[in-house]
Parts: structure tokens; C-alpha cells; sequence
């Protein structure tokens, strides 16, 4: 059920807006300037950096908000639900007068789904600052999750008097009018948000569905493309242009989205079992070798090497990244991952891949050692075999030659015309 009405939130707010997740917090009380290093580590992607700078600010003031607050934004962001409530609780009972901390409680109690303390919340927040307009939108989140959209466009119209330019408010307008079937002034909600920010995505996606029921399909086409193109790993917007091309009767082009949308469910899932444990070796594996298939190569190799930072003794991870180099010609290096794993002791997949590299660098004698170690008989040994013979004809060694020569033609007797 979480999983699911977090969805529903991103859908409505848009991606990484106020609507959508617990704010960065912003240092506005200069007494707590500490709280600057929980928020940077958050910027830069380091969670666990900043829980436990989160923690250390909690220890050295206990009486403050602004600690129980940062550590409980630091929480939510690592699915911690229960600890992030319990420091909201904190923050809430130091600093009971503050209309922003009675938001963002009010926010992550709605991502629990817990709808009423959630109301109470922003009922509490609105009391203390009535023309607080992202707690109109949020409680108006509330409405929508329980399919009360009248409700929740009263508030939302509350929101937009407040602030006009308030796109996620108009936005989640645009979505309650959607439910109820008012296309043409959900339509002009969505124009409004895309008149002020051109990339809200979400926007883009829901005008999208809007034109396709008014029957403009090209246009739907248009608006979910564009949202693509902003947001490429949401399957959502493939699924949807997918029902419109099988609405126009382009089985093909729904085909290709319904691929993607396979691919990127996958990518989904994956990600998410790293989110919920970022030392998994084996999902990262699985995910490097899901972007091998669909050509994401920095992908597959940000993995490949965190694979690598987590257990460098584990082959598999190197083998992995030996064989995107072997491919990529990068030889050395792909030499070098070998040369890693076969530290550990033999491994007949190493000296394979480390002897076509040799191959490939001329190296023969050490790619026939290599390949004869991996225990290969194919048509690359035959290549090596049929190229030392070649070396040793020219320097003069014709009975040698011949017996390289001949092992190559065993392996393949096409050798000597491909080689030619």
C-alpha cells in the first residue's frame, strides 16, 4: 500500500517538487547553522552520511526542533517510517507554534496512508498559518488518496488564490477535474502549469491523457513524448502512450513502448531492492547486466564498479566489467580484471577472457597458455593457432608451422580462407 500511494503522490506533485517528498530543510534560524551539514549531505546523494551527522546534531541539542526535524527529512528519504514519525513527534512537542513542522508531519503521515492524523495535521498547520498554501495542497493529497476530489479542489482553490503561480496546486486540480470527468477545464489547469514551467512533467503526462479523451491523439502523443524525453525511466508514460497508439491502430509502435515498459518495471524493481539494501552485490550484478541489454553502457558500469567497491574479491563483478572491456577493446584493462580475479586462484572464465585479449593484442603465445588453461576449442583458439603458424613459416620453421597450422584447421577448416 505505501508503494503504491507514493506513486500516486509523485503523480500528482511532480518529480522532486514540495508536494512530492519532505522538503530539504533550509537554515533559517542562524542558532543551528549545524543543521547546513545534514542538509548538503542530503544534496549530494549521501544518505548515510547524513543520518549520521543527523544523529550527532540530536546529541549535541537535544532540545532543539530543527535537530529532531533534519533527522527525521535524513529518515524518511531511507524509508525509515517509524523513527522519522517518532522525531517529528520531538520536533512537534519542542516547537508546537510551527506551521511548517505540522505540514511535514502531515506529509509523511500521508505516505503512511494515515489518513486522519494526517488531516490533523495540516487542519493544525492551517490554524497556526492561514494562508499556508502548500498545507491546502497536501491536505488536498488527502482528499484525492481517499477519492474525495470535490473536497480536495476546494482546497486547492484556496491554495491557488494564496498563490497563483503555484504549479503543484494546479496540477493536482488538474487531476481531481480528470476523476470527475471535466476535461476541458482539467485541460486548462494543466496549460496553466505548463504556461509557467514548461518541464513539469507530470503536467506533460496528464495533458497527455486529457487530449486523448477529447480525441486528440496526435496531441496526446506530443504531450506524453516530451514527458518521456524529461523523465525516461518512468514506465508510466510508455503504458500510456502505448493505449494511444493502440487507439490509432500502430500494433507496432505499442509494441516497441510495451518492450520499454518491461525493461523499465525491471530497472524499477531493482532499484528499489538497492534502495532497500545498498550492499546487495547480486542486484547490482543483475541490474549491470538489464542496462547491457538495453545499451545503457554507464550504467552497467557505475554498477559493475560498485559491485567491485563492495566485494573486490568476488570474480563475478570483474568478470563482468573484463568482458564489457574486452567488447569495448579495452584490452589492458580488461587484462587487469582478470589478472584481479586469477590472484584468488584459477578461473577458467579469466584465462578466456584474458586470452582473447592477448589474441587481440598479438600476443599468441600467451593467449594459446591462456586459452588452454580455460579449456576453450573454438574458433578464436583456431585463429591464434593458425596465426602462430604463419609466425613460424616466416621465420623459417616449416615443420612447426605445419603442426600449428594443422591444429588450427581441426578446430576450424574454414580458418585459413577467414584469415586470408
Amino acid at each position: 500500500m505505501r508503494g503504491r500511494l507514493a506513486m500516486v503522490l509523485v503523480l500528482l506533485s511532480g518529480c522532486g517538487r514540495e508536494g512530492a517528498e519532505l522538503p530539504l530543510l533550509r537554515v533559517d534560524n542562524p542558532a543551528e547553522p549545524a543543521v547546513a551539514h545534514v542538509t548538503e549531505r542530503v544534496a549530494a546523494g549521501d544518505l548515510a552520511g547524513a543520518l549520521a551527522k543527523a544523529h550527532e546534531l540530536v546529541q549535541q541539542h537535544p532540545q532543539s526542533a530543527a535537530a529532531y526535524e533534519a533527522r527525521a527529512s535524513v529518515q524518511h528519504k531511507l524509508r525509515q517510517w517509524d523513527q522519522a514519525v517518532a522525531d517529528f513527534d520531538r520536533a512537534v512537542e519542542l516547537d508546537p507554534q510551527s506551521a511548517r513542522l505540522r505540514n511535514n508531519r502531515g506529509f509523511l503521515l500521508l505516505t503512511l496512508e494515515r489518513f486522519e492524523a494526517a488531516n490533523r495535521d495540516f487542519d493544525a498547520a492551517l490554524r497556526l498559518s492561514p494562508d499556508f498554501a502548500q498545507a491546502y495542497n497536501n491536505r488536498a493529497l488527502v482528499q484525492i488518496a481517499q477519492k474525495r476530489y470535490r473536497q480536495a479542489i476546494d482546497d486547492l482553490d484556496r491554495a491557488l488564490a494564496i498563490k497563483p503561480d503555484y504549479v503543484d496546486a494546479a496540477n493536482n486540480r488538474g487531476f481531481s477535474l480528470m476523476q470527475l470527468g471535466r476535461w476541458d477545464r482539467a485541460l486548462a489547469d494543466f496549460n496553466r502549469v505548463l504556461t509557467i514551467d514548461r518541464r513539469y512533467v507530470n503536467a506533460l503526462a496528464n495533458r497527455g491523457l486529457v487530449r486523448q479523451q477529447l480525441g486528440d491523439l496526435a496531441g496526446s502523443i506530443t504531450d506524453l513524448t516530451e514527458a518521456m524525453l524529461i523523465d525516461p525511466n518512468n514506465p508510466k508514460y510508455y503504458a500510456h502512450r502505448r493505449d494511444v497508439y493502440l487507439a490509432q491502430g500502430e500494433i507496432e509502435k505499442a509494441r516497441q513502448d510495451e518492450q520499454k515498459i518491461q525493461y523499465l518495471r525491471e530497472l524499477q524493481e531493482l532499484s528499489q531492492a538497492l534502495t532497500d539494501n545498498p550492499q546487495d552485490v547480486s542486484a547490482y550484478l543483475a541490474r549491470a547486466r538489464l542496462r547491457q541489454q538495453r545499451g545503457d553502457e554507464q550504467g552497467l558500469l557505475d554498477d559493475l564498479n560498485r559491485a567491485i567497491e563492495l566485494k573486490p574479491s568476488e570474480p563475478e563483478p570483474r568478470l563482468q566489467r573484463a568482458r564489457h572491456r574486452l567488447d569495448a577493446r579495452q584490452y589492458d584493462a580488461a587484462i587487469a580484471d582478470c589478472d584481479a580475479v586469477l590472484t584468488h586462484g584459477p578461473h577458467e572464465l579469466a584465462f578466456s577472457i584474458r586470452g582473447d585479449c592477448r589474441l587481440a593484442l598479438g600476443e599468441l603465445d600467451a593467449a594459446l597458455e591462456d586459452f588452454e588453461r580455460a579449456r576453450r576449442l573454438d574458433s578464436a583458439v583456431a585463429d591464434a593457432y593458425y596465426r602462430k603458424g604463419n609466425e613460424l613459416a616466416r621465420r623459417g620453421d616449416a615443420g612447426l608451422a605445419k603442426t600449428y597450422h594443422d591444429k588450427a584447421v581441426a578446430l576450424d577448416p574454414d580458418v585459413a580462407t577467414r584469415l586470408r
